[in-house]
């Protein structure tokens, strides 16, 4: 199965519910829940930018949160869903921790070969307020 792109590419799971909204389909609440979500956690992964800033940012403390998030709607809806909205969680899921490992590792990398920095809390990165361990691209 296709997964969240390690460099800024979204996998089917995140690029068809992404689709569907930006062809006019209209989607389900539970279904938009579910792409918002997703969003959310890969914007903290560094795979989507801000839309103000333009710069990418990751967080994996606020990523996973949103995953878990997720994993514990996909065990509270579990029987309750229809199999278009089960199969798009659980590919989300699935896309989203494996994205999560790969750029946890690849950040730590990064860091430890001095090629981006991390921003301590107060010096920026989630308005300036405790966002410890954001990581941005040469410390901005």
């Amino acid at each position: 199965a296709g997964g969240v792109g390690v460099g800024g590419g979204v996998g089917p799971s995140v690029g068809s519910a992404a689709a569907g909204a930006e062809a006019g389909e209209e989607l389900k609440p539970f279904e938009e829940l579910m792409r918002m979500l997703a969003m959310q956690a890969l914007s903290f992964l560094g795979e989507v930018p801000d839309p103000r800033t333009g710069q990418r940012m990751f967080a994996p403390e606020y990523a996973r949160l949103y995953i878990d998030m997720m994993g514990s709607l996909e065990e509270r809806t579990k029987g309750n869903l229809s199999k278009d909205e089960q199969e798009m969680l659980t590919g989300l899921l699935s896309d989203l921790r494996m994205t999560w490992v790969e750029m946890t590792k690849a950040v730590a990398k990064a860091v430890q070969e001095g090629k981006i920095k991390t921003v301590q809390p107060g010096q920026g990165g989630m308005g300036g307020a405790g966002g410890a361990g954001i990581v941005t691209p040469g410390g901005t």
